[in-house]
């Protein structure tokens, strides 16, 4: 599994689904769960600043999104 597939299994996860995971990888490797949660925060930051300053310079999200991911 690529890291394309393992991010599109856990989106397509259901809620109980979801809770189940993210409790399995808190109890199992809970510094690793710790390290990833920060590491999103970061990429979620970094994107809310992404779309501000696409707002500011008329970019669409699609434009933002081909930019930050070299699409």
């Amino acid at each position: 599994m690529n890291i394309a597939e393992l991010v599109e299994a856990i989106a397509q996860m259901d809620e109980n689904q979801r809770e189940r995971f993210v409790s399995m990888l808190v109890h199992k490797w809970p510094q690793l769960a710790d390290g990833i949660m920060s590491q999103i925060g970061y990429e979620l930051l970094d994107l809310e600043g992404r779309q501000d300053y696409a707002q500011q310079e008329g970019e669409t999200m699609s434009d933002l999104m081909e930019e930050y991911y070299g699409a």
